[in-house]
């Protein structure tokens, strides 16, 4: 908005610009400005567009569907839609749906893909209080500020209180927790990740003496098990794939392998990649690679990358996932 900032400020000296209004004045000259009302009509109408197909793909959502497709398809097409939208972090309003869909859109699709929309339709405090967990008269056991969550934390009531784990702010991880009143006994429920971390740190600062018990169908990583258990502690109870699939719970995986043909688009593209890579070699070693390795096409095919880990060359066999530039006449193999 070059004109826009003309208006606010004047060259003080090389560097450095100084206001030409009062502080107080700033936000309404931004606000009136034409340039700034033609950018924020661009970004509405830019959202309107994605809020029409998100709403039209949620309304298309039925009992049966994956509610992970459902956000990956949204979020991906908010993502694409506001990357065209000058001043507007198209990542940051992309983390504005994903917190949404954490906080409840999740849940209502769950929800709807097993029972439908009329019982999605109802809110989850009718539920509960159907079922006994919560009183006809007592107040929705969600948090939804964290404020609010501190209070409830000393209150003798309510005794039932469902919240986010970023409700456990992390700024002070050394500072004297909130006062809390009774013993809580504490479900966490995808008890990975982001739950193990410094908001886990602080829960268990919060809630000392309280009894955690967490759950989680997230497979980890081989190096992760250690953190985990440090964490989380050991397993009360696990159902693993194989009984799931004993029991015709889920269904068994299979993978078969495909030959995908691949062809070169951009020679040009794999000569600047060469150079490139290949700048600290001599005359000779280039040569020699260029002799190898000439035909690109056929060594990127899947075809080839199934016979890769027999390929020869000029100090012995190349390892599955080697790099040849590393392995050239006079270069160190690794």
């Amino acid at each position: 908005m070059p004109s826009l900032r003309g208006e606010l400020f004047e060259d003080l000296r090389p560097g450095y610009l100084s206001l030409t209004r009062p502080i107080a004045e700033v936000k309404s000259a931004i606000e009136e400005h034409a340039e700034f009302r033609t950018f924020t009509a661009s970004a509405a109408a830019t959202f309107t567009g994605w809020r029409g197909r998100a709403d039209a793909a949620c309304r298309a959502f039925v009992p049966g569907d994956q509610p992970k497709e459902l956000i990956e398809a949204i979020s991906e097409d908010l993502l694409a839609a506001f990357q065209s939208v000058p001043l507007v972090d198209p990542y940051d309003v992309y983390q504005h749906l994903m917190d949404y869909w954490a906080e409840a859109l999740q849940d209502d699709s769950y929800v709807i893909a097993a029972t439908g929309w009329v019982a999605g339709s109802q809110p989850r405090e009718i539920v509960k209080r159907n079922a006994g967990v919560v009183a006809a008269d007592a107040p929705s056991p969600r948090v939804t500020r964290r404020d609010e969550f501190v209070s409830w934390l000393a209150a003798k009531s309510p005794r039932l209180i469902c919240a986010l784990i970023h409700k456990f702010d992390t700024t002070d991880l050394s500072g004297p927790p909130p006062n809390v009143t009774g013993r809580f006994y504490v479900f966490v429920d995808e008890c990975h990740r982001t739950q193990g971390g410094d908001m886990n740190k602080q829960m268990k600062r919060w809630l000392e003496g309280a009894i955690f018990v967490g759950f989680t169908g997230t497979p980890l990583l081989r190096k992760d098990r250690q953190t985990t258990r440090e964490v989380f502690g050991t397993y009360i109870h696990t159902y693993k794939f194989q009984e799931a699939v004993r029991d015709k719970v889920v269904l068994d995986l299979k993978y078969e392998a495909r030959d995908v043909p691949q062809r070169m688009t951009s020679p040009a593209a794999i000569d600047a990649w060469f150079e490139k890579k290949t700048k600290n070699l001599n005359n000779f070693q280039k040569a020699v690679l260029r002799k190898r390795w000439a035909n690109m096409e056929e060594l990127l095919s899947a075809t080839e990358r199934k016979r890769r880990r027999g390929v020869r060359h000029p100090s012995g066999t190349l390892p599955a996932g080697g790099d040849p530039l590393r392995c050239l006449p006079g270069a160190r193999c690794r």
